[in-house]
């Protein structure tokens, strides 16, 4: 059975969030799964702590789990399930 994450149509999505409060959304589909994608994230995370927000990761597919778990930032990017 695949996970959610992996149906056609649920691409992840990267979420700015105000404490509880989703800001913006914009989608990961159609981006290569790599250390560059991850390096991105992370600098957007920092610029986003900087404004006192934070960005959080859902859908994740299990090749960006797996890279996030490898440099080991998944507490620094943190992954939600879908809703």
């Amino acid at each position: 059975m695949r996970s959610n994450a992996q149906l056609p149509g649920t691409a992840a999505l990267v979420e700015l969030v105000d404490g509880t409060d989703c800001i913006a959304v914009w989608p990961l589909a159609g981006v290569h799964r790599d250390l560059a994608v991850v390096d991105a994230l992370a600098r957007l995370q920092l610029s986003a702590q900087r404004l006192g927000w934070s960005i959080r990761i859902r859908n994740a597919d299990d090749e960006l789990c797996a890279l996030l778990r490898f440099v080991g930032l998944e507490d620094v990017l943190p992954l939600e399930p879908g809703r």
